[in-house]
Parts: structure tokens; C-alpha cells; sequence
């Protein structure tokens, strides 16, 4: 990050100071370690079908947006998509459990 000078507006720097110190200083503040092998798996399954985010992100949106009964149309997606994710996961359970 450059230094500030006479023409920087400094509440971006003011911001990025006081949550650095919080970063170094609070008991509060946690880092959660990435699961490597998870975040760099590349089974056959998982690179034709990915992690399913833009579905299940589409799903929620339309479950906000659309109303109803919220649960029975959520366990209506899971079931729907079940027969895409379960041989990701158990691709990916069996790559992880064989290390």
C-alpha cells in the first residue's frame, strides 16, 4: 500500500490501521486454516460438475424472492439435486479418506 500524502483521503488508511491492530491484538479474532486438499481437489466428477454454487445460489434467490413454503421447496432442490452431488462427494470423501 502506498504512503499517504496532502492529496490522500486517510479514512482508508485510518480503516486499514484499526483493523490491522485488531487483527494483532484481539482475542476475538480468528483465522480458520483452509483444508488444502479440499480446495485443490480435481476428481473427474468435481471438474465436470463443480461444487454446485451458482445452483444452490440460484435456489436461494429464488426461495427469497418467490415465497412459499420455504422448507418444503428446499428439501424438493435437495432431493432434485441429490443424484448430481452424491457421487461428488463420495469421489471426494474416497480421495480424502485415501491419502
Amino acid at each position: 500500500m502506498p504512503s499517504p500524502n496532502e492529496t490522500t483521503r486517510m479514512d482508508g488508511f485510518d480503516a486499514f490501521e484499526e483493523i490491522h491492530e485488531y487483527i494483532q491484538t484481539s482475542p476475538n479474532y480468528k483465522v480458520h486454516p483452509l483444508n488444502w486438499e479440499v480446495q485443490t481437489f480435481g476428481g473427474e466428477l468435481y471438474s465436470l460438475y463443480g461444487a454446485f454454487d451458482s445452483d444452490v445460489k440460484s435456489k436461494i434467490t429464488e426461495l427469497v424472492v418467490g415465497g412459499g413454503d420455504v422448507d418444503a421447496q428446499w428439501d424438493a432442490f435437495l432431493a432434485e439435486m441429490e443424484p448430481k452431488w452424491q457421487p461428488v462427494a463420495e469421489e471426494l470423501n474416497a480421495a480424502l479418506l485415501n491419502q
